[in-house]
């Protein structure tokens, strides 16, 4: 058996985590009643909207995925998710932290093209405000 958990400091300590287990049928048959206390349970998260119970473990918080390393490999999965991600969210925040460059001198050399209508790119935005209206609510949102 292989057990890969998925958390954060904030999604343990406030909606659990997820275990994503890899091994034999028998064994998991047999260790069941152990994934059942360990993990973080039906409340630790809402139902997702028009999914109904269809007998399995998910929405407990514990998957068998399949045989050896099928957890691994589906945590492996989920990670690079995660990390694809955070990389989106950087990538959006390096873009809106240089909206501005149109208000600044910049030399015309051969490594950069020259910025065409440097008035289009005049804005200054409040980074931290943004990521703030974005995780009340937007489609990008985030838990923490």
């Amino acid at each position: 058996m292989g057990t890969q958990i998925a958390c954060g400091f904030y999604r343990h300590r406030f909606r659990g985590y997820c275990m994503m287990i890899g091994g034999e049928k028998d064994v998991m048959k047999y260790l069941d009643s152990i994934f059942v206390i360990l993990a973080p349970g039906f409340a630790s998260a809402p139902r997702t909207p028009g999914r109904k119970s269809i007998g399995g473990t998910a929405e407990q918080g514990y998957l068998h995925c399949g045989p050896n390393d099928a957890g691994h490999f589906v945590q492996m999965v989920h990670n690079g998710i995660e990390y694809g991600l955070m990389a989106a969210y950087a990538e959006g925040l390096s873009v809106l932290r240089s909206a501005n460059v149109g208000k600044t001198e910049s030399s015309v050399h051969a490594e950069a093209t020259p910025l065409r209508d440097p008035e289009h790119y005049e804005y200054d935005f409040d980074l931290r405000e943004i990521a703030e209206i974005w995780r009340r609510g937007s489609v990008i949102g985030c838990t923490r």
